[in-house]
């Protein structure tokens, strides 16, 4: 994941330029041009590494722009600032510089300045303190300064960046994200965001299972990946999706090209590739290999504070010291992979208690079923005898079974019961807890009445009038409806749902979709109910759904309808 930091850092360095140029005038002083011709200094010093020349530009930059009066001048050169010492890891300083920028990009309006440090500072908050919910705030709210600037290359950054914030998670709702960018990088030829908008396609693609996919994806980014120093993080992904496609010679090559071209050194190094060799060692059954690559990974992300991805190295070493028989081990790894891990989804702890739930229903159900068949078993051995024995005999044995299989499945029944009212919209359904919760906000002192009024019309065009079936809905079309704009709208949603709009909206589409299928007298067909869902694709509501419920539609219907069509191990 190299991408998600180091290459912010060298696009906002970039970016920097293009808001001075843009607030030229068209015949600038000779002052003008030296401030400009600093400005590229800086720009360039930070595309090629060099931070400590790009920090004494920029400490140039501070000092000749305070002279001649130039405030956004002045406050780019806080930003660049703030941003070497982040990369220096010298976390104080960079919020000194940017406490002052702040303050004086609030007085000035200069929104650029304010979206790339909501940008820098989510990164941050993600990759230092594991704080998914700030980091995304973080994005959106620079995406929102971004978007009143008007600077597209800032503002498919923050979208690629969200999209990796929820790829962290494990959570789909940032594939609209990566596509825009890719979308709009190729319909205006600009490499870096076909680059950006690629290597995140592919990183989502890979999230949802749809390997062909980010395998297309990867490869529009690879041509690309050493023009922007990022060959790290590309051969790691691309060898995790080759892996899954089962070639797995072309994957180890990916991987060793990843780990010559990754620098422990470097703060933002990658701790992907270890995790990834790690599971690739460990699949081969070479499991000290495999504990010593993923050990290697775990000292680089403590040396360098880079928490982001660390509880799967956790994970992995704990799976691994469970097939060695190092209980020691497995319980100290455990212990830390639940501490990062819980950092992360704090935002959802009431749902994985919830599916945690499903899971032990499930066990109990699986358990069921195994009794039920070796009680079958010795009742044919018993009927057999019977037969020969006596006719009278054999119906009696047959109708006390009977009894008890009609025992066991009225039990069954009214255990998937308890289940299905636990994912019923009237008991919250599978929303968000912490959205659920929010759904009338109440007011409280500073709320912001507009928006909980927004709020509260968008509930109602969900509940009551369910616009979510709506296969072509989007943020433009519901902000229309409630008479704002799409930005204000992600705004609203994100601070009373915690949500992304995309993942607001099938919030929704898979509670109607739990109801109908826990209901024995609707037989619609899944095909159909995806798409009078207003889903795009049926994998898509796979994913959701099994995810919400720890069971695929078909299965989940089966339970409910009684059906023995599915195989033992499936239940």
């Amino acid at each position: 994941m190299k991408y998600i930091s180091g290459k912010i850092i060298r696009l906002v360095a970039g970016l920097s330029l293009v808001a001075y140029m843009v607030g030229s005038c068209s015949k600038p002083s000779r002052e003008e041009r030296d401030l400009e011709c600093i400005l590229q200094s800086a720009k360039r010093h930070f595309m090629q590494r060099n931070i400590d020349s790009a920090i004494y530009y920029a400490d140039s930059l501070r000092r000749r722009s305070d002279t001649v009066r130039s405030p956004h001048a002045y406050i780019a050169s806080l930003v660049y600032l703030g941003e070497g010492h982040m990369i220096k890891g010298n976390d104080d300083s960079m919020v000194a510089y940017f406490n002052r920028a702040s303050e004086l990009a609030v007085r000035y309006r200069d929104d650029w300045a304010l979206g790339v440090m909501n940008n820098i500072l989510g990164i941050q908050s993600l990759y230092n303190r594991l704080d998914s919910k700030r980091c995304i705030n973080c994005l959106l709210d620079g995406l929102r300064f971004a978007e009143r600037s008007g600077d597209e290359t800032l503002i498919s950054m923050l979208k690629c960046n969200l999209a990796l914030a929820y790829y962290v998670r494990r959570d789909p709702s940032g594939l609209e994200y990566a596509r825009d960018v890719y979308d709009t990088g190729v319909g205006k030829k600009n490499m870096y965001m076909i680059y950006c908008g690629s290597l995140t396609s592919a990183y989502m693609y890979y999230c949802v299972g749809e390997y062909e996919t980010a395998g297309e994806y990867i490869v529009t980014a690879l041509p690309l990946a050493h023009t922007y120093k990022d060959e790290h993080g590309v051969y790691t992904l691309y060898g995790d999706i080759l892996l899954k496609l089962g070639r797995e010679a072309e994957a180890k090559a990916c991987y060793d090209k990843a780990l010559a071209t990754n620098n422990p050194e470097d703060r933002f190094s990658g701790i992907d590739i270890y995790l990834s060799y790690g599971n690739y060692l460990k699949d081969g059954r070479r499991y000290r290999q495999a504990l010593t690559m993923l050990e290697s990974g775990i000292e680089i992300a403590d040396r360098n504070a880079n928490t982001m991805n660390r509880y799967l190295l956790y994970e992995a070493a704990a799976q691994i010291c469970s097939l060695m028989s190092d209980r020691g081990g497995y319980e100290r790894y455990m212990m830390l992979y639940k501490g990062d891990r819980d950092s992360i989804f704090n935002i959802n702890s009431e749902r994985v208690i919830s599916q945690l739930k499903v899971s032990y229903e499930r066990d109990k159900y699986e358990g069921m079923v195994s009794k039920t068949v070796a009680d079958e078993r010795k009742a044919r051995s018993r009927l057999r005898a019977i037969i020969l024995a006596s006719l009278f005999v054999f119906i009696v044995s047959t109708v006390v079974l009977f009894v008890r299989f009609r025992r066991k499945e009225q039990n069954l029944l009214a255990m998937l019961a308890m289940q299905r009212d636990r994912f019923s919209p009237d008991n919250g359904g599978v929303r968000n807890p912490d959205a659920s919760e929010r759904t009338v906000p109440r007011p409280e002192a500073g709320t912001d009445r507009k928006m909980e009024e927004i709020y509260r019309r968008l509930e109602a065009l969900m509940r009551e009038e369910h616009i979510y079936r709506d296969a072509g809905i989007t943020r433009e079309k519901v902000a229309a409806m409630l008479s704002t704009n799409r930005t204000y709208l992600t705004s609203v949603i994100g601070k009373y749902a915690g949500q992304s709009f995309l993942a607001y909206v099938n919030t929704f589409r898979i509670e109607e979709a739990v109801g109908i299928l826990s209901d024995p007298g609707k037989d619609i067909p899944i095909k159909a109910l995806v798409h009078d869902l207003g889903f795009g694709s049926v994998s898509t509501f796979y994913k959701l759904f099994t995810a919400a419920t720890g069971h695929s539609p078909s299965h989940y219907r089966s339970l409910f309808s009684g059906s023995d069509n599915l195989p033992f191990s499936e239940r």
